[in-house]
């Protein structure tokens, strides 16, 4: 049911949006087994992977995941469908803009208002982390064939291109983007395009010139920093200014169109925005003068409501007061804002791994919102698994498991919150006491009042107990083997046999990976991602030095997916 309400309120979106009535006479939504990719438009039908038909007790993060895809796929109909990108060289305009649309329309027309609060978490963070990497590439290459394109199925290509449209509706305005890309479908319809006659059908709606703009976004690499600078005098603000760093790959500066915001105290003593400023920043250095003489505020917050693609920082008064009262800040949006702002200072090596793990402990357990809540969980494992030295690795460990199970059990009955939480115990159990905790849920002897153990959270425990090499674990993958004997559950069977600390198995999981060329790749695929556990480092360090003497001969004759 709930599908076939995302896809009415999708098209009732979509026609009025783009001024065009769905141009085809049919919609069929297929979803398979064995499907390598999340979904795939084709005209007047979109494949998806079966996994979207959930078996489990779903979170409304699920839940609005799914309504992306299924948004995102279906404005293909008319951009990529009804227009056609001439060459692949835009492949990045066709998956950003159904990116940015998906978004745009689940906002607009669904229940899943927050939205870009994902986008924000999910698309970005991808993004900014894909810019980052030594591979970063502009948005828009040459691409002189179809296996070049298919190598740009990235961050860059779906995350980053959406944001910088993103950014280029805010930059020309929202009613000349849609007046744009209007004109754009109106007067391209069952033809090819490019992207310039996209830029320019924009462009004639803003009255601007947006090639200059779309120079230094498309063609150069990398992801600029914007921070503030603020001069107080007599407790009044006397001087802001936006400070815009180069950044990696081609270290370009960029025009950046965003808000500035101040929050302090209303007359009712609630922290609200007190002023705030519509700013396009040109260079290096961009005064705010809009804030000349405000009381000095609590916080000043660089991006605000995250219209700019850039990582920004955050003053060091409003990142002490921010983190000190996180918990409490008004909006969801904005305490994202932040936590988003602290990672990304971890990341840069602005702040030590170790204060998010503090600030993440602290201030977790009190967040209400379970869908912000499944993406810091995420930078919080990468924190512990990645980040961290191991001498400092297992006490935060053992720390981060202690908070969860307590949060887990203490969150509301059959609440979202109760399941994100669970995950998280399940992903920071390595000590033999969590571990027990784990088998207790498994095997029934403790219940959990609103919480069900469904499929899917079985194999999360089967899985973890396996990696542990616990005592119950060969015993619990055979029962729960027995219990789902389905397609899923072969998958997941084999992924927590591949995850046990065991040489002989890693070992003959290793030779099916790079030899195997019989079984579907969803089953490999599985077992690759159980390959690894930060606690078995001595176990598969020997397979460091065999994945670059046998990555070529393993993926030469097989297929991107494959090979990612």
């Amino acid at each position: 049911a709930e599908i076939f309400e995302i896809t009415r309120q999708g098209f009732d979106f979509y026609e009025a949006f783009f001024g065009i009535p769905y141009p085809y006479h049919k919609y069929d939504q297929s979803f398979v087994p064995d499907y390598n990719m999340g979904a795939m438009e084709n005209v007047a039908c979109v494949v998806h992977s079966d996994r979207f038909l959930f078996r489990h007790s779903a979170t409304e993060a699920e839940r609005r995941n799914r309504a992306n895809v299924i948004l995102h796929e279906m404005a293909h109909m008319w951009f990529g469908d009804l227009v056609t990108m001439e060459w692949w060289d835009d492949l990045w305009l066709n998956e950003s803009f159904a990116t940015y649309m998906a978004t745009l329309s689940m906002v607009s027309a669904t229940r899943f208002k927050d939205g870009f609060e994902a986008f924000q978490q999910d698309d970005k963070r991808w993004a900014y982390w894909q810019d980052q990497l030594p591979t970063t590439h502009p948005i828009a290459t040459d691409v002189p064939d179809t296996v070049s394109a298919f190598t740009n199925f990235d961050g860059i290509t779906y995350g980053k291109g959406a944001s910088v449209l993103k950014q280029l509706a805010f930059f020309a305005g929202p009613d000349a983007f849609r007046k744009g890309v209007a004109t754009y479908l109106s007067r391209h319809a069952h033809q090819n395009a490019r992207f310039e006659h996209f830029l320019a059908a924009i462009g004639e709606a803003a009255g601007k010139d947006l090639r200059p703009w779309a120079k230094v976004w498309l063609q150069t690499s990398g992801v600029n920093g914007v921070g503030l600078e603020t001069r107080s005098e007599n407790g009044k603000l006397a001087e802001v200014t936006l400070v815009q760093t180069p950044g990696n790959g081609d270290a370009t500066l960029r025009p950046h169109r965003l808000l500035v915001a101040a929050y302090a105290k209303d007359a009712a003593g609630r922290t609200a925005v007190v002023r705030s400023a519509d700013v396009v920043i040109e260079g290096a250095r961009t005064r705010v003068p809009a804030f000349d003489g405000l009381p000095t505020p609590l916080f000043l917050v660089a991006n605000h409501e995250d219209h700019a693609y850039a990582k920004t920082y955050l003053d060091e008064a409003s990142l002490a007061y921010t983190t000190k009262h996180l918990d409490t800040l008004p909006t969801s949006f904005l305490r994202a804002d932040i936590w988003s702002s602290v990672w990304t200072m971890v990341r840069d090596q602005k702040t030590p791994p170790s204060s998010y793990v503090d600030l993440f402990l602290a201030k977790a357990p009190l967040e209400t919102n379970d869908k912000l809540l499944s993406g810091q969980i995420a930078n919080l494992k990468t924190t512990l698994d990645v980040y961290l030295d191991d001498a400092h690795r297992g006490p935060a460990v053992a720390r981060a498991q202690s908070v969860a199970a307590k949060a887990f059990r203490a969150a509301p009955a059959g609440s979202d919150l109760q399941k994100v939480w669970f995950g998280a115990m399940v992903g920071t159990a390595e000590s033999r006491e969590a571990l027990d905790g784990l088998v207790a849920l498994f095997e029934g002897t403790e219940t959990v009042a609103g919480f069900q153990l469904d499929l899917e959270k079985r194999w999360a425990i089967v899985t973890r107990l396996s990696a542990a090499g616990h005592p119950v674990a060969a015993k619990a993958l055979d029962a729960q083997k027995k219990a789902d004997g389905s397609e899923r559950g072969e998958r997941a069977a084999f992924k927590a046999a591949v995850a046990r600390p065991d040489s002989a198995a890693k070992t003959d999981a290793w030779t099916r990976f790079t030899t195997d060329k019989a079984t579907r790749l969803d089953l490999l695929r599985d077992g690759m991602g159980s390959f690894h556990w930060p606690h078995q480092r001595p176990l598969t360090a020997p397979f460091t030095s065999r994945y670059f003497a046998e990555i070529v001969d393993a993926t030469k004759d097989r297929d991107l997916h494959f090979g990612s």
